[in-house]
């Protein structure tokens, strides 16, 4: 019985925490469609281009954060990894390597899976600074070409 609390308890954290990352990611993708919106107007690029700087700060900013948060997870996936290893090592029944590890692994999966949400997240936030640099060369040559005009 308790074990089963214990998963549910873990289920509902992988849960919270796919939920949080998945608007993190959308309101992103909100933000991002805003300033696209902006350089579609000449009156709104000098604003689309400071809100463009901006929200890649914000982005970097993101990415360092989670990127911690990823680091500290993984350093706790490795020490549970060397710790359950040992106690399937110490185990009341003889266990080959291949099942301790199979064994290890299943006991570590909630946060293996939390590590791949991160992981995820700082790959989404990578793929934003890259629309928001483009953001930048779309202004850039709107601008010439209007120049040119």
């Amino acid at each position: 019985m308790e074990n089963q609390t214990e998963q549910n308890t873990e289920s509902d954290k992988l849960l919270d925490l796919e939920k949080f990352l998945e608007k993190q990611r959308s309101e992103w993708g909100d933000r991002i469609m805003e300033v696209i919106d902006m350089i579609r107007h000449m009156e709104k690029l000098s604003e689309a281009q400071v809100t463009m700087l901006s929200f890649r700060h914000m982005v970097i900013d993101q990415i360092a954060r989670i990127n911690i948060t990823l680091k500290k997870k993984e350093s706790t996936y490795n020490i549970q990894y060397k710790n359950k290893f040992v106690e399937y090592f110490n185990y009341d029944y003889k266990l080959n390597d291949k099942q301790k590890v199979n064994m290890v692994e299943a006991d570590l999966s909630s946060l293996n899976k939390q590590i791949g949400f991160l992981s995820t997240q700082i790959d989404f936030f990578k793929e934003c600074i890259k629309t928001l640099d483009n953001i930048g060369w779309a202004i850039k040559n709107k601008l010439n070409i209007n120049e040119l005009s």
